[in-house]
């Protein structure tokens, strides 16, 4: 995606690439604010990878177009190309309990019944 969308529209840009399965994150201690537009969605693991994320920020974390829900699900869905792919949906209870006492929520909008957007600021 970095490669052949992002790049592509913004080559000036600065990118980091990684494998989410793989990642310890430790790049994210050097980023003010970490913006996760829909890609953990797509990811069968999406609460422990947000999880890991929200473990390196040391400032914002938007998180963008998620679905929350009780406890993590897995889905399939068609993507904007059409193509089949996962969608994760985040544990609630889970997400609730990785940011108490580390994150004020402090912009909070639900869409489509349980779609978010949130930006956190760490304490």
């Amino acid at each position: 995606i970095i490669k052949e969308v992002a790049q592509k529209i913004n080559p000036t840009l600065s990118y980091e690439y990684f494998d989410a399965f793989k990642s310890n994150f430790n790049f994210c201690k050097k980023i003010d604010i970490i913006l996760t537009n829909s890609f953990i969605t797509e990811l069968n693991n999406c609460t422990e990878i947000l999880g890991k994320i929200l473990e390196k920020a040391e400032n914002y974390v938007v998180i963008h177009r998620q679905k929350f829900e009780g406890d993590e699900k897995l889905d399939n869905y068609k993507t904007y190309g059409g193509l089949n792919t996962i969608e994760c949906t985040v544990s609630q209870k889970e997400f609730n309990e990785m940011i108490k006492n580390k994150f004020d929520i402090i912009y909070n909008t639900t869409y489509n019944d349980n779609m978010k957007t949130l930006t956190l600021k760490k304490i």
